[in-house]
Protein backbone atom coordinates (compact mmCIF):
# COMPACT_ATOMS: atom_id res chain seq x y z
CA UNK A 1 0.00 0.00 0.00
CA UNK A 2 0.85 3.24 -0.99
CA UNK A 3 -0.20 6.42 1.52
CA UNK A 4 -0.40 9.83 0.33
CA UNK A 5 -0.34 13.05 2.41
CA UNK A 6 -2.00 16.72 1.89
CA UNK A 7 -0.32 18.66 4.47
CA UNK A 8 -2.28 22.31 4.93
CA UNK A 9 0.71 23.79 7.26
CA UNK A 10 -1.47 27.02 8.10
CA UNK A 11 -2.33 25.95 11.72
CA UNK A 12 0.81 24.81 14.40
CA UNK A 13 -0.70 21.40 15.31
CA UNK A 14 -0.53 20.62 12.05
CA UNK A 15 3.02 19.09 11.36
CA UNK A 16 2.75 17.76 15.36
CA UNK A 17 -0.26 15.74 14.04
CA UNK A 18 1.92 14.70 10.46
CA UNK A 19 4.55 13.72 13.15
CA UNK A 20 2.58 11.57 14.55
CA UNK A 21 0.90 10.45 11.14
CA UNK A 22 4.39 9.79 9.45
CA UNK A 23 5.29 7.37 12.88
CA UNK A 24 2.11 5.25 12.65
CA UNK A 25 2.73 4.75 8.83
CA UNK A 26 6.32 3.62 9.61
CA UNK A 27 5.56 1.47 12.12
CA UNK A 28 2.98 -0.45 9.43
CA UNK A 29 5.80 -0.54 7.27
CA UNK A 30 4.10 1.56 4.56
CA UNK A 31 5.31 3.35 1.83
CA UNK A 32 4.25 7.23 1.85
CA UNK A 33 5.20 10.51 0.04
CA UNK A 34 3.96 13.96 1.25
CA UNK A 35 2.48 17.26 -0.30
CA UNK A 36 2.49 20.61 0.81
CA UNK A 37 -0.29 23.48 0.23
CA UNK A 38 0.45 26.79 -0.40
CA UNK A 39 -1.64 29.73 -1.06
CA UNK A 40 -0.91 29.29 -4.79
CA UNK A 41 -1.65 26.06 -5.18
CA UNK A 42 -3.73 25.07 -2.51
CA UNK A 43 -3.93 21.62 -3.06
CA UNK A 44 -5.34 20.51 -6.45
CA UNK A 45 -1.80 19.55 -8.03
CA UNK A 46 -0.14 17.82 -5.25
CA UNK A 47 -3.60 15.53 -5.32
CA UNK A 48 -3.14 14.58 -8.38
CA UNK A 49 0.46 14.31 -8.22
CA UNK A 50 0.15 12.10 -5.25
CA UNK A 51 -2.32 9.95 -7.23
CA UNK A 52 -0.12 9.71 -10.02
CA UNK A 53 2.65 8.49 -7.70
CA UNK A 54 0.20 5.75 -7.18
CA UNK A 55 -1.42 6.77 -3.47
CA UNK A 56 -4.26 3.72 -2.66
CA UNK A 57 -4.93 6.06 0.49
CA UNK A 58 -4.92 9.75 0.56
CA UNK A 59 -4.61 11.21 4.39
CA UNK A 60 -5.47 14.91 4.28
CA UNK A 61 -4.16 17.49 7.45
CA UNK A 62 -6.04 20.32 7.28
CA UNK A 63 -9.13 21.80 7.31
CA UNK A 64 -12.18 22.29 5.02
CA UNK A 65 -10.91 24.54 2.54
CA UNK A 66 -8.20 21.88 2.07
CA UNK A 67 -10.87 19.04 1.53
CA UNK A 68 -12.81 21.40 -0.62
CA UNK A 69 -10.23 22.18 -2.92
CA UNK A 70 -8.74 18.70 -3.42
CA UNK A 71 -12.01 16.83 -3.27
CA UNK A 72 -12.86 16.87 -7.19
CA UNK A 73 -9.84 15.05 -7.93
CA UNK A 74 -9.82 12.85 -5.44
CA UNK A 75 -13.73 11.69 -5.76
CA UNK A 76 -12.70 10.66 -9.70
CA UNK A 77 -9.65 9.06 -8.40
CA UNK A 78 -12.26 6.61 -6.52
CA UNK A 79 -9.16 6.43 -3.86
CA UNK A 80 -10.35 5.91 0.22
CA UNK A 81 -9.46 9.41 2.04
CA UNK A 82 -8.88 10.12 5.64
CA UNK A 83 -9.14 13.51 7.45
CA UNK A 84 -6.67 14.71 10.04
CA UNK A 85 -8.37 17.60 11.30
CA UNK A 86 -6.30 20.66 11.66
CA UNK A 87 -8.34 23.39 10.15
CA UNK A 88 -10.34 26.27 12.10
CA UNK A 89 -13.55 24.26 12.54
CA UNK A 90 -13.12 21.39 10.60
CA UNK A 91 -17.48 21.10 10.32
CA UNK A 92 -17.06 18.59 7.76
CA UNK A 93 -14.90 16.28 9.96
CA UNK A 94 -17.04 16.94 13.11
CA UNK A 95 -20.28 15.79 11.07
CA UNK A 96 -18.33 12.62 10.05
CA UNK A 97 -17.51 12.22 13.90
CA UNK A 98 -14.39 12.61 13.66
CA UNK A 99 -14.00 15.15 16.80
CA UNK A 100 -10.19 15.64 17.51
CA UNK A 101 -7.28 15.21 16.07
CA UNK A 102 -6.21 12.05 18.17
CA UNK A 103 -9.06 10.35 17.18
CA UNK A 104 -8.61 11.07 13.52
CA UNK A 105 -5.00 9.47 13.89
CA UNK A 106 -6.13 6.64 15.79
CA UNK A 107 -8.49 6.05 12.56
CA UNK A 108 -5.53 5.71 10.29
CA UNK A 109 -3.73 2.90 12.58
CA UNK A 110 -7.14 1.17 12.24
CA UNK A 111 -7.39 1.31 8.15
CA UNK A 112 -3.72 0.67 8.26
CA UNK A 113 -4.02 -2.20 10.45
CA UNK A 114 -7.22 -3.44 8.56
CA UNK A 115 -8.48 -1.74 5.09
CA UNK A 116 -11.73 -3.36 5.46
CA UNK A 117 -12.70 -0.65 8.26
CA UNK A 118 -16.21 1.00 7.37
CA UNK A 119 -16.58 3.93 5.29
CA UNK A 120 -18.90 6.98 4.94
CA UNK A 121 -19.31 8.76 1.56
CA UNK A 122 -19.51 12.21 0.88
CA UNK A 123 -20.70 13.33 -2.68
CA UNK A 124 -18.74 16.05 -4.04
CA UNK A 125 -21.52 18.69 -5.06
CA UNK A 126 -21.05 21.37 -7.49
CA UNK A 127 -22.78 24.33 -7.72
CA UNK A 128 -22.55 27.04 -10.84
CA UNK A 129 -22.22 30.63 -9.69
CA UNK A 130 -22.78 33.97 -11.59
CA UNK A 131 -20.42 36.54 -10.24
CA UNK A 132 -19.46 39.96 -11.63
CA UNK A 133 -16.25 38.50 -13.18
CA UNK A 134 -18.38 35.87 -15.22
CA UNK A 135 -19.54 32.08 -14.42
CA UNK A 136 -17.86 30.04 -12.56
CA UNK A 137 -18.17 26.09 -11.27
CA UNK A 138 -17.63 25.43 -7.37
CA UNK A 139 -17.26 21.92 -5.72
CA UNK A 140 -18.28 21.75 -2.19
CA UNK A 141 -18.64 18.92 0.06
CA UNK A 142 -21.55 18.71 2.88
CA UNK A 143 -22.62 16.47 5.24
CA UNK A 144 -24.36 19.64 6.97
CA UNK A 145 -28.41 19.88 7.86
CA UNK A 146 -29.77 23.07 8.71
CA UNK A 147 -27.85 24.36 11.82
CA UNK A 148 -25.78 21.19 11.52
CA UNK A 149 -22.87 23.50 10.88
CA UNK A 150 -23.67 25.84 13.75
CA UNK A 151 -23.91 22.89 16.04
CA UNK A 152 -20.67 21.63 14.58
CA UNK A 153 -18.57 24.52 15.68
CA UNK A 154 -20.78 25.84 18.15
CA UNK A 155 -17.54 24.73 20.70
CA UNK A 156 -14.92 26.89 18.94
CA UNK A 157 -13.34 29.25 21.47
CA UNK A 158 -10.42 30.94 19.53
CA UNK A 159 -13.23 33.44 17.91
CA UNK A 160 -13.27 37.03 19.55
CA UNK A 161 -14.52 37.28 22.86
CA UNK A 162 -18.43 36.94 22.88
CA UNK A 163 -18.48 35.14 19.72
CA UNK A 164 -16.89 31.71 20.41
CA UNK A 165 -20.28 29.73 21.23
CA UNK A 166 -23.17 28.41 19.12
CA UNK A 167 -24.83 30.74 16.86
CA UNK A 168 -22.91 33.39 17.09
CA UNK A 169 -19.76 32.09 16.19
CA UNK A 170 -21.30 30.10 13.45
CA UNK A 171 -22.79 33.83 12.25
CA UNK A 172 -19.47 35.21 12.69
CA UNK A 173 -17.69 33.08 10.46
CA UNK A 174 -20.40 33.39 8.38
CA UNK A 175 -20.93 36.76 7.61
CA UNK A 176 -17.34 36.99 7.35
CA UNK A 177 -17.32 34.10 4.33
CA UNK A 178 -19.85 36.10 2.76
CA UNK A 179 -19.19 39.73 3.10
CA UNK A 180 -15.43 39.04 2.75
CA UNK A 181 -15.23 40.61 -0.97
CA UNK A 182 -17.22 43.50 0.31
CA UNK A 183 -15.00 44.58 3.49
CA UNK A 184 -11.74 45.12 4.42
CA UNK A 185 -12.14 45.80 8.30
CA UNK A 186 -12.31 42.87 10.84
CA UNK A 187 -15.59 42.46 12.46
Amino acid sequence: MKVGILINPKHGHTMRAYSELVEIIRRSHTRYRSATTTKQWPGVEQASKLLDWGADLIVILGGDGTLRVSAPVLASANVPVLIIPTGTANVLSRHLGIRSTRQALQLVQKYLDSPFAPRCEVPVNVADCFTEAGPRREHFLSRAGIGGDARAVSGRTRLPTGLGWGILGYAYGAGRARFAPLISAHL
